[in-house]
């Protein structure tokens, strides 16, 4: 997680102008690549004083090593600038994120994702089992209102769905179980028994019924399903699902 304002914020207080951030912003997102050395002396290359460069190193290392619930604080002793409207947005998204079990969260105030695009927090989410990260966005309030007319509050994030599937990795169990519902039953009805099934790790396919029984239960059985469950226009919405095995069922 970062901050747009306080990376621009950050920029202007080691002296840098405005027209400086953007090539800022690209070297310093290499950070975790080339390392201080390299991100210094590619500032240096590109006009920043060694003096900023140095200055820049010092603040960020300090925000870094920051606790999370000190962030906000350290924040405003590193880049005075910053209004103190972003420091009680940061100190608010910090304390939400403490509340959220079974996540590790960092502030990083080298992240960047254009910054051209984006209008307050960034974020990027990772995995203890990747080195690179499988979701990313931010805060991007303007946006929208190009295109309306007006300013809309907006947040959002894209997802790396190929990543998302390399971190699946494990075949899915054996046994698969089909939701077989007769057209009078609502979608809702099966949706809600599917979900039920998948709360003890089972691998649920939701399937309306059609054609002959007979017929539809040996398609299923090609497709790797290996139990069915029955849903009737008679059948209430809280009744036991009775759980029948393909091969074996009377068709």
């Amino acid at each position: 997680m970062a901050g747009t304002k306080s990376a621009s914020a950050l920029a202007a207080s080691i002296g840098l102008p405005p027209e400086s951030h953007t090539s800022f912003f690209i070297t310093l997102d290499k950070l975790d690549k080339i390392g201080w050395d390299g991100v210094t002396t590619e500032l240096t290359g590109r006009g920043v004083p060694a003096e900023a460069a140095a200055s820049a190193h010092e603040r960020i290392e300090a925000l870094e090593h920051a606790p999370p619930g000190e962030i906000a604080g350290a924040l405003a002793k590193a880049v005075p600038e910053l209004p103190a409207d972003v420091l009680a947005d940061l100190a608010t998204t910090a304390r939400g994120l403490e509340q959220l079990p079974g996540i590790t969260w960092r502030f990083d105030p080298t992240l960047v994702r254009g910054m051209g695009y984006y209008t307050g927090q960034i974020f990027e989410v990772g995995h203890p089992d990747l080195s690179y990260s499988i979701a990313g966005g931010g805060r991007y309030d303007k946006l929208v209102g190009r295109s309306l007319g007006r300013d809309v509050p907006a947040c959002g994030f894209s997802i790396g769905f190929e990543r998302i599937v390399d971190l699946i990795g494990a075949p899915a169990r054996a046994d698969q179980v089909a939701v077989l519902f007769e057209p009078e039953v609502p979608l809702t009805d099966a949706v809600a028994a599917a979900r039920k099934l998948r709360a003890d790790g089972r691998t649920v396919t939701v399937v309306r019924r059609s054609g002959k029984l007979g017929a539809q239960l040996g398609r299923l059985e090609e497709a790797g399903v290996t139990s069915y469950v029955a849903l009737r226009g008679d059948t209430a919405a809280d009744a036991l699902l009775v759980e029948r095995p393909l091969g074996q069922a009377q068709r």
